[in-house]
């Protein structure tokens, strides 16, 4: 049946505004889309705006409540895996008579409190020894005949990370084989430590060392050879033809030391196993970080 022709023109007139309203409807969320991430901007940039103008008033508050004009401390050298300290100080006001000391709270240490000395009554200094490993924090004591005022001065750090050499030890490969009739493993296996080569008075490693533990205790240690090139220290072992007598239930624990010039010690736990009843090895012991290097 074929439609008048003014139906037709109705239908399609029709179609089109059908069309447009749609269209009309995406681009009304499109922009509502955009309003609303316009407004989530506005929004953070306002957040942002205010906390930051807040943080710069409060530390202008602090800075003008401080009875510090400044403080600062110089590392003046590493022994023994400490490093020694001068810490120096100016008060905004000191009265004669008064004592200054700085408080120093250093790891699990009791804290130290170290009396300042001045030539000038104007900066106080002192020398304070802590540990390479240790977070200190410092804070100025000042005593007079009837108060006593103390406010932090500043965290220092651990500074082992920084000096501790960059050493990377890891397995190159090798093969473990069940001696048959018996419940002896034979390890044929190479490692590797390498600490790039440093420049100056960098950090170099004197020793390295290939350790294999049984159940908790050390049976064997081997020296790792050192080739020394232009661009590293590199300690290499193979492990040839190694008998390890075992029993089911047995823990062993590959790891490689070493010791820097500095004294620092590094361990690296390289692999580990659990021996199953079957004879086979459980390559997952769980408790270890294997390729992380502790420094200690």
């Amino acid at each position: 049946m074929k439609l008048p022709k003014w139906v037709a023109i109705v239908l399609i007139a029709s179609l089109l505004l059908n069309i447009k309203a749609t269209l009309d409807i995406s681009s009304m969320k499109s922009e509502i889309r955009n309003l609303q991430i316009n407004i989530s901007s506005i929004n953070s940039s306002l957040d942002n705006t205010i906390s930051s103008g807040i943080d710069r008033i409060e530390r202008t508050i602090e800075k003008e409540g401080s009875i510090v004009s400044e403080f600062k401390y110089e590392n003046l050298g590493i022994k023994d895996k400490k490093v020694d300290f001068i810490l120096s100080v100016k008060p905004k006001v000191y009265n004669e008579g008064e004592k200054l000391y700085f408080l120093i709270k250093a790891g699990n240490n009791s804290p130290q409190l170290i009396p300042a000395e001045t030539e000038d009554n104007v900066s106080f200094t002192a020398n304070a020894t802590i540990s390479i490993f240790d977070e200190a924090n410092v804070d100025l004591v000042i005593e007079g005949e009837s108060n006593k005022k103390t406010e932090k001065l500043d965290t220092i750090y651990p500074i082992a990370d920084k000096y501790a050499a960059r050493i990377n030890a890891r397995s190159l490969g090798g093969s473990i084989k069940r001696n048959a009739g018996s419940s002896k493993l034979i390890i044929n296996h190479e490692y590797e430590l390498i600490n790039p080569k440093p420049d100056g008075d960098g950090t170099r490693i004197k020793e390295a060392n290939l350790d294999i533990e049984l159940n908790g205790k050390v049976i064997d240690t081997f020296p790792m050879k050192l080739e020394n090139t232009s661009k590293r220290e590199r300690f290499y072992l193979l492990l040839k033809d190694y008998e390890l007598q075992c029993n089911t239930g047995d823990e062993i624990i590959i790891y490689i030391t070493a010791k820097d010039d500095m004294g620092l010690n590094y361990k690296c736990h390289m692999e580990g196993w659990i021996v199953e009843e079957n004879g086979g090895l459980d390559h997952s012991p769980g408790r270890y970080n294997f390729r992380n290097v502790e420094v200690y």
